[in-house]
């Protein structure tokens, strides 16, 4: 993070008159202004990034996990409605709907989430519940045969191979 950045965030944050905690590791690239008066810095111990990395990651999985779980929503409302293939539903996302399943994931990841995450710290033979998310889900969304999220979040394709896949399909179909 630049310094600018910092002192554009601290600006915006007093002129809404909050104040944040910022977590930040010890890298050297990192510029920190000394005149902020709505951030506070604390940095983490030296060589800890390793301990910490859990509780991001742990984070992350559970937000990509809803990400995905609002795209594929919205993806198979399209399907139903529009009667299109699978492509031409993916073609139709936009940066906006990106953005509003970025929003509604990050809405989605509870408080008890993260404490859960910065629970591993206290505790390291504490592993992160991230199938607990994976069971609201497929229980709200009533799958018969469910992934794995680590299985479903970490599939590798290829954008050829799957767009080869839909027109295989398509040509199937005529």
């Amino acid at each position: 993070m630049t310094g600018t950045i910092f002192t554009n965030f601290d600006y915006h944050l007093k002129n809404e008159k909050k104040q944040i905690l910022f977590l930040m590791d010890n890298c050297p690239s990192h510029c920190v202004p000394s005149n902020l008066d709505n951030i506070k810095i604390l940095f983490f111990p030296p060589n800890s990034t390793g301990l910490i990395q859990p509780v991001d990651l742990g984070i992350i999985k559970t937000f990509k996990t809803h990400f995905t779980r609002h795209k594929l929503m919205y993806l198979t409302d399209l399907l139903e409605q529009q009667n299109i293939s699978v492509y031409s539903s993916y073609k139709k996302l936009t940066l906006k709907d990106t953005v509003i399943f970025v929003k509604m994931a990050w809405e989605d990841v509870s408080e008890k989430t993260i404490a859960n995450c910065f629970g591993i710290l206290s505790n390291p033979f504490k592993k992160n519940h991230v199938v607990e998310v994976q069971d609201i889900a497929v229980e709200k969304t009533d799958i018969f045969d469910p992934l794995e999220v680590e299985e479903f979040l970490n599939f590798e394709y290829s954008e050829n191979d799957t767009f080869q896949d839909v027109e295989d399909i398509e040509n199937i179909k005529n």
